[in-house]
């Protein structure tokens, strides 16, 4: 599998390069000469029959000429619209498989998607689109598309990278020296939960404290360590959970975190 990485061009968000791959074409050999002024005249005439003919066939058929195709491309995360960076995706690569089965896999940066314009030999192409992360490890690959292409027509191909997401629910209430008490009576402003996927992934939200629960956005699926925090006005952490296990191996459920108490102590009188 060869790989190439495309340059960029001035085009919104960056189109990319155009490599181009015409076909070499071959001039047809000129006769030989003969014995005498009506040999010759006679390979000649043959020969310019010849390539008028080689033209008349290249102009019909459009031998010779690429066609080509250019994608682009967006990603959901269970139905919303993401970035690359959400979606840990450094890279985007197209694996071209021709009619006889050879593959050329073409790559741009993932965070350019408008327009990366591939030249192609007229012809039916199988084109599977990936997501790669900057350690170079697939992230999600789309379903495999068949591409027509026409000599000197550029094909569009517009991809939608539909990856799965759960999301996490968790739960807080809030002790002081023992008895129940409110985010305002403790300085708590806001409660947050960030939860680090196993690659190093992290996501976050957040929620207002006296609601004492919270349901996170779609998080691609993974195992991820939380943590659950208490803020202050300027959204400083106050206060954290311990590291909260969970995994999210199911497209659209939601997984209910432990309860997190936090129990603030009165310092004692000196």
């Amino acid at each position: 599998m060869m790989y190439r990485h495309l340059g960029l061009a001035a085009l919104s968000f960056a189109a990319l390069g155009v490599l181009a791959c015409d076909d070499d074409e071959t001039n047809p050999s000129e006769g030989g000469g003969g014995e005498g002024a009506g040999s010759t005249t006679t390979a000649t005439t043959a020969t310019t029959s010849s390539t008028a003919s080689t033209t008349s066939s290249s102009q019909s058929t459009g031998a010779g000429e690429p066609g080509s195709v250019e994608a682009s491309w967006s990603i959901m995360v269970q139905g919303e619209l993401r970035d690359c960076f959400f979606a840990g995706a450094s890279y985007v690569d197209l694996a071209i498989e021709d009619a006889d089965g050879s593959v050329d896999t073409v790559r741009a940066n993932c965070d350019e998607p408008e327009g990366l314009t591939q030249a192609l030999a007229a012809g039916t192409y199988t084109v599977t689109p990936s997501l790669v992360s900057f350690a170079e490890d697939t992230v999600f690959t789309a379903p495999a598309t068949e591409v027509v292409v026409m000599p000197s027509v550029t094909a569009g191909l517009p991809i939608v990278f539909e990856m799965p997401g759960a999301h996490l629910h968790a739960t807080w209430s809030i002790f002081q020296d023992g008895v129940a008490a409110t985010c305002e009576e403790v300085g708590a402003h806001r409660a947050e939960i960030v939860a680090t996927r196993a690659d190093g992934l992290t996501y976050g939200n957040t929620f207002d404290c006296p609601l004492g629960e919270g349901t996170t956005d779609a998080f691609p699926l993974g195992t991820y360590e939380v943590v659950v925090s208490l803020l202050y006005e300027q959204d400083v952490v106050l206060v954290s959970s311990d590291f909260l296990d969970a995994t999210l191996d199911e497209a659209g459920e939601t997984v209910d975190l432990p309860p997190v108490d936090f129990d603030f102590q009165t310092p004692p009188t000196p």
